[in-house]
């Protein structure tokens, strides 16, 4: 005897097989419509992690000079790199 099924499959590729396509946008069956997106407020945008932006005239100027370097070892080294402005 057989066992009993529910139905097909569709067939999906893998997702390397996808990739090798390098779709524009994402394929229709991997959205989900009928959810809302996450609504991210204020008090949650303070607490995400902030990327130090390390600004380059303090970076060669005396008095400022300590502070900008510190920002820059700490975002190195969290980070692995920084932004600059």
């Amino acid at each position: 005897m057989e066992p009993a099924t529910l139905g097909k499959s569709l067939a999906v590729p893998c997702v390397q097989e996808l990739a090798k396509e390098s779709p524009a946008t994402v394929p229709a069956r991997y959205l989900r419509l009928d959810q809302d997106p996450p609504i991210i407020n204020n008090n949650e945008m303070a607490s995400l992690p902030q990327i130090p932006v390390i600004d380059m005239q303090r970076l060669v100027s005396g008095e400022q000079m300590d502070i900008e370097l510190d920002k820059m070892d700490r975002a190195c080294k969290e980070w692995g790199g920084v932004s600059s402005s």
